[in-house]
Protein backbone atom coordinates (compact mmCIF):
# COMPACT_ATOMS: atom_id res chain seq x y z
CA UNK A 1 0.00 0.00 0.00
CA UNK A 2 1.30 3.44 -0.89
CA UNK A 3 2.06 5.90 1.88
CA UNK A 4 -0.63 8.53 2.18
CA UNK A 5 -0.93 11.72 4.24
CA UNK A 6 -4.22 11.85 6.07
CA UNK A 7 -6.10 14.13 8.40
CA UNK A 8 -6.84 12.65 11.75
CA UNK A 9 -10.50 13.48 12.21
CA UNK A 10 -11.89 10.74 14.44
CA UNK A 11 -13.41 12.08 17.65
CA UNK A 12 -14.24 10.23 20.81
CA UNK A 13 -14.69 11.20 24.40
CA UNK A 14 -12.23 10.65 27.23
CA UNK A 15 -13.48 11.78 30.61
CA UNK A 16 -10.86 13.58 32.63
CA UNK A 17 -11.34 14.96 36.03
CA UNK A 18 -11.93 18.66 35.71
CA UNK A 19 -15.31 20.34 35.90
CA UNK A 20 -16.75 18.87 32.76
CA UNK A 21 -16.67 16.07 30.28
CA UNK A 22 -13.68 15.79 28.02
CA UNK A 23 -13.41 15.76 24.28
CA UNK A 24 -10.31 14.28 22.67
CA UNK A 25 -9.16 12.33 19.69
CA UNK A 26 -8.22 8.68 19.69
CA UNK A 27 -5.09 7.93 17.72
CA UNK A 28 -6.66 6.42 14.63
CA UNK A 29 -5.34 6.75 11.11
CA UNK A 30 -7.84 7.18 8.31
CA UNK A 31 -8.05 6.68 4.59
CA UNK A 32 -10.70 7.98 2.24
CA UNK A 33 -13.39 5.59 1.04
CA UNK A 34 -11.68 5.36 -2.35
CA UNK A 35 -8.35 4.39 -0.75
CA UNK A 36 -9.81 2.01 1.84
CA UNK A 37 -12.07 -0.54 0.11
CA UNK A 38 -14.64 -2.38 2.16
CA UNK A 39 -14.08 -6.03 3.06
CA UNK A 40 -16.31 -8.67 1.52
CA UNK A 41 -19.01 -10.04 3.81
CA UNK A 42 -20.86 -13.34 4.17
CA UNK A 43 -23.58 -14.27 6.66
CA UNK A 44 -23.79 -17.71 8.28
CA UNK A 45 -25.62 -20.15 6.03
CA UNK A 46 -29.39 -19.90 6.41
CA UNK A 47 -29.33 -16.66 8.42
CA UNK A 48 -30.33 -13.14 7.38
CA UNK A 49 -29.44 -11.53 10.71
CA UNK A 50 -27.16 -12.15 13.67
CA UNK A 51 -27.58 -10.90 17.25
CA UNK A 52 -24.50 -10.01 19.32
CA UNK A 53 -24.53 -8.74 22.93
CA UNK A 54 -22.39 -5.75 23.76
CA UNK A 55 -20.70 -4.56 26.93
CA UNK A 56 -20.68 -0.93 28.01
CA UNK A 57 -17.35 0.50 29.11
CA UNK A 58 -17.17 4.19 29.99
CA UNK A 59 -20.16 4.75 27.73
CA UNK A 60 -18.64 2.87 24.77
CA UNK A 61 -20.20 -0.16 23.09
CA UNK A 62 -17.68 -3.01 23.18
CA UNK A 63 -18.25 -6.04 20.94
CA UNK A 64 -16.32 -9.32 20.46
CA UNK A 65 -14.28 -9.38 17.24
CA UNK A 66 -12.15 -12.32 16.13
CA UNK A 67 -9.19 -11.28 13.93
CA UNK A 68 -7.60 -13.90 11.65
CA UNK A 69 -9.13 -16.67 13.75
CA UNK A 70 -8.04 -15.23 17.10
CA UNK A 71 -9.95 -15.51 20.36
CA UNK A 72 -12.68 -12.84 20.64
CA UNK A 73 -11.09 -9.42 21.18
CA UNK A 74 -12.75 -6.37 22.73
CA UNK A 75 -13.32 -3.69 20.10
CA UNK A 76 -15.24 -0.43 20.46
CA UNK A 77 -18.03 -0.26 17.87
CA UNK A 78 -17.85 3.20 16.41
CA UNK A 79 -19.69 4.97 13.58
CA UNK A 80 -17.03 7.67 13.84
CA UNK A 81 -14.28 5.24 12.80
CA UNK A 82 -13.60 5.20 9.07
CA UNK A 83 -11.83 1.85 9.34
CA UNK A 84 -10.43 -0.54 11.93
CA UNK A 85 -7.44 -0.08 14.19
CA UNK A 86 -5.80 -2.44 16.64
CA UNK A 87 -4.42 -0.96 19.90
CA UNK A 88 -3.27 -3.86 22.05
CA UNK A 89 0.35 -4.70 21.24
CA UNK A 90 0.42 -7.69 23.61
CA UNK A 91 -1.70 -9.81 21.23
CA UNK A 92 -0.30 -8.60 17.89
CA UNK A 93 1.79 -11.74 17.26
CA UNK A 94 -1.25 -14.00 17.71
CA UNK A 95 -3.18 -12.12 15.00
CA UNK A 96 -0.77 -13.11 12.21
CA UNK A 97 -1.11 -9.73 10.53
CA UNK A 98 0.74 -9.09 7.29
CA UNK A 99 2.14 -5.56 7.39
CA UNK A 100 2.18 -4.16 3.85
CA UNK A 101 3.03 -0.51 4.35
CA UNK A 102 2.56 2.64 6.38
CA UNK A 103 0.47 5.77 6.23
CA UNK A 104 0.92 9.12 7.92
CA UNK A 105 -1.66 10.38 10.37
CA UNK A 106 -2.29 13.54 12.31
CA UNK A 107 -3.82 13.84 15.74
CA UNK A 108 -5.88 16.52 17.40
CA UNK A 109 -4.22 18.97 19.77
CA UNK A 110 -0.63 20.07 20.17
CA UNK A 111 -0.28 21.48 16.67
CA UNK A 112 -1.20 18.27 14.88
CA UNK A 113 2.22 16.61 14.68
CA UNK A 114 2.32 13.77 12.16
CA UNK A 115 2.98 10.12 12.97
CA UNK A 116 3.30 6.92 10.95
CA UNK A 117 0.89 3.99 11.31
CA UNK A 118 1.55 0.45 9.98
CA UNK A 119 -1.18 -1.06 7.80
CA UNK A 120 -2.08 -4.76 7.47
CA UNK A 121 -4.04 -6.00 4.44
CA UNK A 122 -6.01 -9.16 3.65
CA UNK A 123 -7.26 -9.36 7.24
CA UNK A 124 -10.17 -11.66 8.07
CA UNK A 125 -12.42 -10.89 11.00
CA UNK A 126 -15.57 -12.39 12.41
CA UNK A 127 -18.43 -10.85 14.40
CA UNK A 128 -21.11 -13.24 15.63
CA UNK A 129 -20.45 -15.66 12.77
CA UNK A 130 -20.47 -13.00 10.05
CA UNK A 131 -17.25 -13.33 8.06
CA UNK A 132 -15.45 -10.27 6.71
CA UNK A 133 -12.60 -10.95 4.29
CA UNK A 134 -9.89 -8.82 2.65
CA UNK A 135 -10.06 -6.22 5.41
CA UNK A 136 -7.53 -3.51 6.18
CA UNK A 137 -6.34 -2.83 9.74
CA UNK A 138 -4.23 0.03 11.04
CA UNK A 139 -2.01 -0.75 14.02
CA UNK A 140 -1.02 1.65 16.74
CA UNK A 141 -0.40 1.06 20.42
CA UNK A 142 -2.79 3.21 22.42
CA UNK A 143 -3.60 2.86 26.16
CA UNK A 144 -7.38 2.67 25.87
CA UNK A 145 -8.00 -0.51 27.87
CA UNK A 146 -9.54 -2.02 24.71
CA UNK A 147 -8.02 -4.18 21.97
CA UNK A 148 -9.15 -1.84 19.20
CA UNK A 149 -11.95 -0.02 17.43
CA UNK A 150 -13.96 -0.85 14.33
CA UNK A 151 -16.54 1.12 12.40
CA UNK A 152 -17.26 1.67 8.71
CA UNK A 153 -16.16 -1.83 7.50
CA UNK A 154 -19.10 -3.26 9.48
CA UNK A 155 -21.66 -0.42 9.32
CA UNK A 156 -21.32 -0.06 5.55
CA UNK A 157 -21.67 -3.82 4.93
CA UNK A 158 -24.68 -4.53 7.16
CA UNK A 159 -27.82 -2.91 8.53
CA UNK A 160 -27.03 -2.37 12.21
CA UNK A 161 -29.76 -2.20 14.88
CA UNK A 162 -28.48 -1.08 18.29
CA UNK A 163 -30.78 -1.86 21.21
CA UNK A 164 -29.49 -0.17 24.37
CA UNK A 165 -32.35 -1.51 26.50
CA UNK A 166 -31.44 -5.15 25.85
CA UNK A 167 -27.76 -4.33 25.24
CA UNK A 168 -27.64 -6.24 21.97
CA UNK A 169 -26.77 -5.39 18.37
CA UNK A 170 -28.53 -7.06 15.45
CA UNK A 171 -26.74 -7.22 12.13
CA UNK A 172 -28.91 -7.70 9.02
CA UNK A 173 -28.13 -8.52 5.41
CA UNK A 174 -29.02 -5.21 3.64
CA UNK A 175 -30.38 -7.01 0.55
CA UNK A 176 -32.95 -8.83 2.68
CA UNK A 177 -33.79 -6.14 5.22
CA UNK A 178 -37.11 -4.31 5.37
CA UNK A 179 -38.04 -1.94 8.20
CA UNK A 180 -41.60 -2.42 9.48
CA UNK A 181 -41.56 -0.22 12.58
CA UNK A 182 -42.90 3.26 13.25
CA UNK A 183 -39.65 5.08 14.03
CA UNK A 184 -38.47 8.40 12.64
CA UNK A 185 -36.34 8.09 9.51
CA UNK A 186 -33.46 10.57 9.23
CA UNK A 187 -31.36 10.95 6.06
CA UNK A 188 -27.61 10.38 6.33
CA UNK A 189 -24.78 11.93 4.36
CA UNK A 190 -21.18 10.73 4.47
CA UNK A 191 -17.76 12.36 4.34
CA UNK A 192 -14.69 10.93 2.63
CA UNK A 193 -13.90 8.76 5.64
CA UNK A 194 -17.38 7.21 5.50
CA UNK A 195 -18.60 8.81 8.72
CA UNK A 196 -22.36 9.52 8.86
CA UNK A 197 -23.92 12.97 9.37
CA UNK A 198 -27.48 13.94 10.25
CA UNK A 199 -29.47 17.09 11.01
CA UNK A 200 -30.77 18.21 14.41
CA UNK A 201 -31.66 21.50 16.14
CA UNK A 202 -30.20 23.29 19.15
CA UNK A 203 -31.08 26.26 21.34
CA UNK A 204 -27.85 27.23 23.08
CA UNK A 205 -29.24 29.77 25.52
CA UNK A 206 -32.34 31.61 24.25
CA UNK A 207 -35.56 30.42 22.68
CA UNK A 208 -34.31 30.44 19.09
CA UNK A 209 -33.56 26.99 17.67
CA UNK A 210 -30.87 26.54 15.04
CA UNK A 211 -30.51 23.62 12.61
CA UNK A 212 -27.13 21.88 12.93
CA UNK A 213 -25.30 19.25 10.95
CA UNK A 214 -23.70 16.69 13.26
CA UNK A 215 -21.41 13.73 12.77
CA UNK A 216 -23.11 10.68 14.31
CA UNK A 217 -20.49 9.16 16.59
CA UNK A 218 -21.28 6.07 18.68
CA UNK A 219 -17.64 6.16 19.82
CA UNK A 220 -18.19 9.50 21.59
CA UNK A 221 -19.48 9.01 25.11
CA UNK A 222 -20.58 12.60 25.54
CA UNK A 223 -24.07 13.76 24.61
CA UNK A 224 -23.12 16.60 22.26
CA UNK A 225 -20.30 18.86 21.18
CA UNK A 226 -20.69 22.07 19.19
CA UNK A 227 -18.18 24.01 17.12
CA UNK A 228 -18.34 27.63 18.28
CA UNK A 229 -18.72 30.03 15.36
CA UNK A 230 -19.73 27.36 12.86
CA UNK A 231 -23.00 29.29 12.83
CA UNK A 232 -23.60 32.79 14.14
CA UNK A 233 -26.01 31.51 16.77
CA UNK A 234 -23.59 28.91 18.16
CA UNK A 235 -21.85 30.84 20.90
CA UNK A 236 -20.39 29.92 24.26
CA UNK A 237 -22.92 30.04 27.10
CA UNK A 238 -22.03 32.55 29.79
CA UNK A 239 -19.94 31.63 32.78
CA UNK A 240 -17.81 28.83 31.31
CA UNK A 241 -14.13 28.46 32.14
CA UNK A 242 -11.53 27.32 29.65
CA UNK A 243 -10.07 23.95 30.53
CA UNK A 244 -8.14 20.99 29.16
CA UNK A 245 -10.77 18.74 27.60
CA UNK A 246 -8.46 15.81 26.94
CA UNK A 247 -5.53 14.68 24.88
CA UNK A 248 -5.50 13.90 21.18
CA UNK A 249 -3.03 12.05 19.03
CA UNK A 250 -0.82 15.13 18.78
CA UNK A 251 -1.34 16.80 22.15
CA UNK A 252 -3.86 18.44 24.43
CA UNK A 253 -7.34 19.52 23.33
CA UNK A 254 -8.70 22.57 25.13
CA UNK A 255 -12.06 24.28 25.20
CA UNK A 256 -15.16 24.68 27.35
CA UNK A 257 -17.98 22.52 28.65
CA UNK A 258 -21.42 23.39 29.94
CA UNK A 259 -25.07 22.82 29.06
CA UNK A 260 -27.38 24.07 26.35
CA UNK A 261 -31.06 24.84 26.74
CA UNK A 262 -32.57 22.34 24.29
CA UNK A 263 -31.58 19.78 21.69
CA UNK A 264 -34.02 18.24 19.19
CA UNK A 265 -33.41 15.02 17.27
CA UNK A 266 -35.91 12.84 15.45
CA UNK A 267 -38.93 14.56 16.98
CA UNK A 268 -37.61 14.24 20.55
CA UNK A 269 -36.63 17.35 22.52
CA UNK A 270 -34.05 17.10 25.30
CA UNK A 271 -33.48 19.87 27.85
CA UNK A 272 -30.39 21.00 29.74
CA UNK A 273 -28.07 18.89 27.59
CA UNK A 274 -24.37 18.69 28.61
CA UNK A 275 -22.29 20.02 25.73
CA UNK A 276 -18.57 20.39 24.95
CA UNK A 277 -17.24 23.40 23.05
CA UNK A 278 -13.74 22.50 21.80
CA UNK A 279 -11.50 25.31 20.57
CA UNK A 280 -9.25 25.31 17.49
CA UNK A 281 -6.86 22.81 19.10
CA UNK A 282 -9.29 19.99 18.20
CA UNK A 283 -8.80 20.63 14.48
CA UNK A 284 -12.30 19.44 13.58
CA UNK A 285 -14.33 22.62 13.12
CA UNK A 286 -15.99 22.93 9.72
CA UNK A 287 -15.20 19.42 8.52
CA UNK A 288 -17.77 18.48 5.86
CA UNK A 289 -19.78 21.57 6.83
CA UNK A 290 -20.46 20.23 10.30
CA UNK A 291 -21.50 22.14 13.40
CA UNK A 292 -20.61 19.46 15.90
CA UNK A 293 -20.63 15.88 17.10
CA UNK A 294 -23.53 13.71 18.37
CA UNK A 295 -22.45 11.11 20.91
CA UNK A 296 -23.84 8.08 22.68
CA UNK A 297 -25.11 10.15 25.61
CA UNK A 298 -28.04 11.02 23.31
CA UNK A 299 -27.99 8.04 20.94
CA UNK A 300 -28.50 5.53 23.78
CA UNK A 301 -31.92 7.11 24.35
CA UNK A 302 -33.14 5.45 21.15
CA UNK A 303 -33.12 2.11 19.44
CA UNK A 304 -31.14 3.17 16.37
CA UNK A 305 -31.07 1.36 13.01
CA UNK A 306 -28.12 2.40 10.85
CA UNK A 307 -28.84 1.59 7.21
CA UNK A 308 -25.94 2.95 5.16
CA UNK A 309 -27.17 1.15 2.03
CA UNK A 310 -30.27 3.38 2.03
CA UNK A 311 -28.45 6.41 3.46
CA UNK A 312 -30.64 6.64 6.53
CA UNK A 313 -30.89 5.97 10.22
CA UNK A 314 -34.12 5.21 12.08
CA UNK A 315 -34.85 6.31 15.65
CA UNK A 316 -37.26 4.67 18.10
CA UNK A 317 -37.29 6.29 21.58
CA UNK A 318 -36.60 3.81 24.41
CA UNK A 319 -36.96 3.78 28.19
CA UNK A 320 -33.91 6.05 28.56
CA UNK A 321 -35.44 8.83 26.43
CA UNK A 322 -36.77 10.87 29.36
CA UNK A 323 -33.95 10.29 31.82
CA UNK A 324 -32.07 13.43 32.92
CA UNK A 325 -28.45 13.89 31.90
CA UNK A 326 -26.11 13.36 34.82
CA UNK A 327 -26.56 14.01 38.53
CA UNK A 328 -26.40 17.12 40.70
CA UNK A 329 -23.26 17.46 42.83
CA UNK A 330 -23.00 19.02 46.30
CA UNK A 331 -22.67 22.79 45.89
CA UNK A 332 -19.64 23.04 48.15
CA UNK A 333 -17.56 19.87 48.13
CA UNK A 334 -14.92 21.29 50.49
CA UNK A 335 -17.51 22.09 53.17
CA UNK A 336 -19.25 18.73 52.76
CA UNK A 337 -16.06 16.67 52.91
CA UNK A 338 -15.49 14.20 55.76
CA UNK A 339 -12.49 12.37 57.18
CA UNK A 340 -12.11 8.64 56.50
CA UNK A 341 -9.78 6.53 58.71
CA UNK A 342 -6.83 5.23 56.72
CA UNK A 343 -7.68 1.61 57.61
CA UNK A 344 -11.10 1.93 55.96
CA UNK A 345 -9.59 3.35 52.76
CA UNK A 346 -8.18 -0.10 52.01
CA UNK A 347 -11.76 -1.39 51.76
CA UNK A 348 -12.12 0.36 48.40
CA UNK A 349 -8.78 -0.45 46.76
CA UNK A 350 -8.93 -2.57 43.60
CA UNK A 351 -9.90 -2.71 39.93
CA UNK A 352 -13.44 -2.02 38.78
CA UNK A 353 -13.69 -2.72 35.06
CA UNK A 354 -11.41 -0.18 33.37
CA UNK A 355 -11.08 1.88 36.57
CA UNK A 356 -8.65 1.43 39.43
CA UNK A 357 -8.81 2.74 43.00
CA UNK A 358 -5.66 3.09 45.08
CA UNK A 359 -4.45 4.95 48.17
CA UNK A 360 -2.08 7.84 47.56
CA UNK A 361 -0.94 10.59 49.95
CA UNK A 362 -3.32 9.39 52.64
CA UNK A 363 -6.44 9.44 50.47
CA UNK A 364 -8.23 7.55 47.69
CA UNK A 365 -7.06 8.00 44.11
CA UNK A 366 -9.15 7.26 41.00
CA UNK A 367 -7.46 6.16 37.78
CA UNK A 368 -9.05 5.31 34.46
CA UNK A 369 -6.79 2.66 32.93
CA UNK A 370 -5.05 4.34 30.02
CA UNK A 371 -6.37 7.75 31.09
CA UNK A 372 -5.83 10.47 33.62
CA UNK A 373 -6.29 10.15 37.38
CA UNK A 374 -7.45 12.34 40.27
CA UNK A 375 -7.76 12.32 44.04
CA UNK A 376 -11.18 11.54 45.54
CA UNK A 377 -12.73 13.61 48.33
CA UNK A 378 -14.93 11.82 50.89
CA UNK A 379 -18.39 13.40 51.21
CA UNK A 380 -20.25 10.71 53.20
CA UNK A 381 -20.37 7.05 54.14
CA UNK A 382 -18.87 5.15 51.18
CA UNK A 383 -19.40 8.29 49.03
CA UNK A 384 -16.70 10.34 47.30
CA UNK A 385 -16.53 13.26 44.88
CA UNK A 386 -14.38 13.10 41.75
CA UNK A 387 -13.68 16.83 41.62
CA UNK A 388 -17.00 18.28 40.41
CA UNK A 389 -17.29 15.73 37.61
CA UNK A 390 -18.89 12.78 39.38
CA UNK A 391 -20.06 11.28 42.65
CA UNK A 392 -18.77 7.79 43.44
CA UNK A 393 -20.57 5.39 45.77
CA UNK A 394 -18.98 2.11 46.84
CA UNK A 395 -21.53 -0.69 47.33
CA UNK A 396 -21.04 -3.34 50.03
CA UNK A 397 -22.50 -6.84 50.21
CA UNK A 398 -24.23 -8.40 53.23
CA UNK A 399 -20.85 -9.05 54.85
CA UNK A 400 -19.74 -5.45 54.47
CA UNK A 401 -17.28 -6.15 51.65
CA UNK A 402 -17.09 -3.59 48.83
CA UNK A 403 -18.18 -5.36 45.64
CA UNK A 404 -19.18 -2.56 43.24
CA UNK A 405 -18.54 1.07 42.37
CA UNK A 406 -21.33 3.36 41.14
CA UNK A 407 -20.13 6.45 39.25
CA UNK A 408 -22.81 9.11 38.81
CA UNK A 409 -21.46 11.63 36.32
CA UNK A 410 -22.62 15.23 36.28
CA UNK A 411 -22.58 15.42 32.50
CA UNK A 412 -23.23 11.88 31.29
CA UNK A 413 -24.90 8.63 32.29
CA UNK A 414 -23.90 6.66 35.36
CA UNK A 415 -21.66 3.59 35.38
CA UNK A 416 -21.90 0.63 37.75
CA UNK A 417 -18.76 -1.51 37.82
CA UNK A 418 -18.04 -4.75 39.67
CA UNK A 419 -14.88 -5.03 41.71
CA UNK A 420 -12.45 -7.63 40.44
CA UNK A 421 -11.33 -10.34 42.85
CA UNK A 422 -7.70 -9.77 43.92
CA UNK A 423 -5.11 -11.97 42.24
CA UNK A 424 -3.71 -14.64 44.54
CA UNK A 425 0.02 -15.22 44.26
CA UNK A 426 0.99 -18.83 44.89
Amino acid sequence: MKSSTINFLKLTVIFAFSLTNVLAQVTQAELTQREMPLPTMSFPVGKTFVEVPFEVESGLMVIPVSVNGSRPLRYAFDTGASGAIHYNSSVIDALKLKITGKIQGRGAGGGGAAFEVPIAENVKFNIGGIEFSNGIFAIRQFPSGLDGVIGRPVFANTVVEIDWEKQVIRFYDPSKYKYLGKGTVLPLTFDQGGRPYTMASVAVAGEKTVPVKLVVDTGATHALSLDVGSKEEIKLPEGLTKTVLGRGGSGEVTGYAGRIKTFELGGQTFKDVPTSFPDSSAGTAGIFGRQGNLGSGVLKRFKVIYDYSRKQMILEPNKFANEPFGVAMPKNIAVNSVQIPSAILQDYVGKYGNKEISVQDGGLYYQRIGGRGAALKAIGKDKFALDAAAQITFIRDGKGVVTEMLIEWVDRDKEQLKREAPTTVK
